[in-house]
């Protein structure tokens, strides 16, 4: 017995003097960077000498072969997925982390449909008929007056010879101010142009029974009344094309003064053929001048643009759609096309998408919109795509000051980020926040006292309030939360060290900077000034409503 007490002490110490191995857990599936559909996946990795596994608290079942599986739901966005392993008694605990995607993939290489709609209600109407009424000037309808002469020319016989030749002609048009409206109903706009105190001097000349003649005449209006309808369609080049039907002048308090011409030279005659000559004239002018002028107006709520991105540019252009006509005023659907130049390859399933749905636009406030969501992902696809956010800084080039890297300890290095995904935005608790994933940061540090190389992936969550400044939406950025995950390392040191010196490294400031870039001009009305903006977000969850409002 004593033997076997003896041998029994001998072994366990024996045994306490070899080290024991460590737990190993990995996250297989999903693949790190990897594209999915929004919805339920399978989750599966390895494990040794731990007791229970889950992902992000959802607990996996644990196989004899080493291998552990289970099931989880991926959000539409950036979903950072943990699975975490420990032993029953706690003393040893495993984690992995993988950042992924989810949702619906669009192709880059097409226009955003629907980017984004706008509404001018009635109130901006009026803004905009105010505008286009200010050319509809004196200047402009004399021209016109002119180009028409002679306004009038006849001749007849007396007693079977021609005894009377006249020649009328328009010497000057003189007005006040016109005013110019239009009601939004179904599919129309009623159009009314009114030109208060029309006077038009007229100038006779000719021959009764051979004897000339050249006198003045004049005729006018206490008001010239042009109406008729505006419709309002989309070309097949993206432009707005509307169109003035069924036009119709009335002259209201009319009266002439022919008191000067010679005999009853056909004065009836002369006057009302003057008189249907001024109101073709009227017609005319009004139909060259406003539809073109207020396509000029609305086409000014083109958003085409050029941003600056980190030194890269990045193109919008945008076309209208669609266009239709209400009780309420006047709504266009755009597309937007964005582009930027590439820089390398990077492999994806798209840019992050939605279904389509039917935003919400104020119709009170004179201009109204709603900013797709899509529009704003496919601007920070290409932005990824274009390598804006692919970094190198080095001791070697100077781009990396040297006193950066003394938490490391080492006094030379290069810091490299290379994001696998692109940035994407999405709705969270009401408000719009960027989700960047698999930002990879490689550390090299040849003389670190820490070590010579470490790996780490890295998630940020960032909430965002939108901003109107100098009529342009502009991201306000709050403080990202992170989460980071050390793929590789040789410096020995524990994940807690490590994460707080990767924070402190990690060049965010760039990112930010990035979406600080992120600009969308509000729209507005040629010759008009934006007052004030109330910017939110739609019940869908897909869009950013902006409400405008005007002044001269």
């Amino acid at each position: 017995m004593l033997l076997l007490i003896a041998f029994a002490c001998t072994h366990e110490s024996q045994l306490e003097g070899v080290q024991q191995p460590d737990p190993v857990l990995t996250l297989d599936t999903p693949a790190a960077a990897s594209w999915h559909d929004e919805g339920t996946v399978e989750a599966n990795g390895t494990w040794e000498l731990l007791d229970t596994i889950d992902v992000n608290d959802v607990p996996a079942e644990l196989s004899e072969d080493g291998t552990w599986a289970t099931t989880v739901h991926l959000e539409r966005g950036l979903t950072v997925l943990e699975a975490f392993g420990s032993t029953d008694d706690g003393e040893h605990t495993r984690f992995d982390r993988v950042g992924v995607l989810a949702g619906t993939w669009e192709d880059p290489g097409r226009p955003v449909s629907d980017a984004m709609d706008l509404r001018l209600n009635e109130d901006g109407l009026d803004y905009a008929t105010d505008y286009a009424a200010t050319i509809v000037t004196v200047q402009t309808v004399n021209d016109a007056a002119l180009a028409m002469n002679p306004a009038y020319e006849d001749s007849y016989g007396v007693w079977g010879w021609s005894a009377v030749e006249i020649t009328g002609v328009i010497d000057e048009v003189d007005f006040d101010t016109p005013s110019i409206d239009a009601s939004p109903s179904s599919g129309l706009l009623e159009l009314e142009v009114t030109i208060p105190n029309l006077f038009v001097d007229l100038q006779a000349y000719g021959e009764v029974i051979g004897i000339g003649f050249d006198s003045d005449a004049s005729m006018e209006a206490t008001k010239a009344v042009i109406t008729g309808s505006l419709t309002l369609d989309v070309d097949k080049h993206g432009g707005l094309v509307i169109e003035l039907v069924d036009p119709v002048v009335e002259l209201k308090g009319f009266s002439y003064d022919t008191s000067l011409l010679p005999w009853d030279v056909e004065d009836y005659l002369f006057v009302d053929t003057v008189r249907g000559m001024v109101e073709d004239m009227l017609l005319e002018k009004i139909e060259e001048l406003v539809p073109p002028m207020l396509e000029e107006t609305l086409g000014g709520l083109d958003l085409s643009f050029e941003l600056d991105l980190l030194g890269a540019p990045l193109s919008l252009s945008m076309d209208f759609t669609e266009a239709s006509i209400d009780p309420d005023g006047v709504a266009m659907s755009t597309a937007f096309d964005v582009s930027m130049p590439l820089a390398g390859s990077k492999s994806y399933a798209g840019f992050l998408g939605s279904d389509p749905v039917v935003p919400d636009v104020d119709t009170r406030s004179p201009v109204a919109a709603a900013i797709s969501d899509d529009l704003v992902n496919l601007m920070l696809f290409e932005a990824w795509r274009g390598g804006v956010l692919d970094l190198r800084l080095s001791t070697d080039d100077g781009s990396l000051e040297p006193i950066m890297l003394l938490p490391l300890k080492a006094e030379q290095g290069t810091i490299t980020l290379r994001p696998d995904l692109p940035p994407v935005a999405v709705q969270v608790d009401g408000g719009l926040q960027i989700q960047a994933g698999e930002l990879v940061v490689d550390i090299e540090t040849p003389d670190g006292e820490l070590g010579e190389y470490l790996q780490v992936a890295a998630a940020a969550f960032i909430d965002l309030e939108l901003a109107l400044e100098d009529g342009v939406v502009a991201l306000d950025i709050g403080t990202p939360e992170l989460s980071l995950m050390v793929r590789q390392s040789d410096w020995g040191a524990s994940d807690e060290t490590t994460t707080r010196l990767v924070e402190e490294m990690l060049p965010l400031d760039t990112f930010l900077a990035l979406l600080g870039g992120l600009e969308l001009p509000l729209p507005s009305l040629e010759g008009l000034t934006i007052s004030s903006a109330d910017l939110g977000r739609d019940r869908s969850g897909l869009h950013t409503t902006v409400e405008v409002e005007l002044g001269m």
